[in-house]
């Protein structure tokens, strides 16, 4: 979940979304809430977990398709 949190704040600085600071400000205050999942969740079968994102999934589909991109993927 840090590594997922960590890959989209990288990818919102590089398109300029956010500074720095803003985004250790956000992964700090996610702290938390990525604990507490941890927590609840981590007793389950692999088999149990999977991501479910459709609206970044469906933002990165349409990103590989343009002809001007803002950085490589």
């Amino acid at each position: 979940m840090y590594g997922f949190t960590v890959s989209i704040i990288g990818a919102a600085l590089r398109l300029g979304i956010l500074q720095h600071f803003d985004g250790q400000k956000i992964i700090h205050q996610l702290r938390p809430v990525i604990l507490e999942a941890v927590i609840k969740n981590i007793d389950r079968p692999i088999s149990n977990m999977w991501q479910f994102a459709p609206g970044l999934d469906i933002l990165q589909m349409k990103h590989e398709m343009m002809s001007s991109k803002m950085f490589i993927t």
